[in-house]
């Protein structure tokens, strides 16, 4: 495979886990040790309980996440994402994805799966390097990511609000 293709493999595959990744779950905070400071017996009113953070609705993006997704090497998603360029009649159709994250609950409820054919995101094509990169370094400042795709030989338009 050209490097071309390769590195707009690469950046497909980022796009999409940036478009498509639901916040990680987040850690717990590592246990207090008990020299540190002595566990209440009883729930201190003094301290009140941090609030749970604020769920992400469904369709959306927090721009918090897509903001460390941008900041990661794109080849950090290859090995979940695996995009092959499609061809239809000799000519580039779109990047086919043969897997999205297996197994990962944080992508379960995207609707994305192995053998749609990614062919445009926010309108724009995304065949060649240049353009992908285009893309990806505008999704920064966009309130909207829409992906086309073709499933089962239909076109289909997926869109996540991307909120502050």
């Amino acid at each position: 495979m050209d490097p071309g293709r390769l590195l707009a493999r690469a950046l497909l595959a980022s796009l999409l886990l940036t478009g498509c990744a639901a916040a990680p779950p987040r850690p717990a905070l590592p246990p207090q040790s008990e020299a540190a400071s002595p566990a209440p017996s009883a729930p201190s009113a003094i301290s009140p309980a941090r609030p749970a953070p604020p769920a992400t609705p469904a369709g959306a993006i927090r721009r918090a996440e897509l903001e460390r997704v941008l900041a990661l090497s794109p080849g950090a998603f290859l090995s979940h994402v695996d995009p092959v360029p499609t061809f239809h009649a000799h000519r580039f159709a779109g990047w086919q994805l043969n897997a999205f994250f297996p197994g990962d609950a944080r992508f379960a409820g995207v609707d994305l799966r192995p053998g749609d054919v990614v062919t445009r995101v926010n309108g724009k094509p995304i065949e060649q390097p240049e353009q992908f990169i285009q893309v990806w370094e505008g999704v920064r400042f966009r309130h909207e990511l829409t992906v086309d795709i073709v499933r089962d030989r239909r076109p289909r338009t997926l869109t996540w609000t991307i909120i502050d």
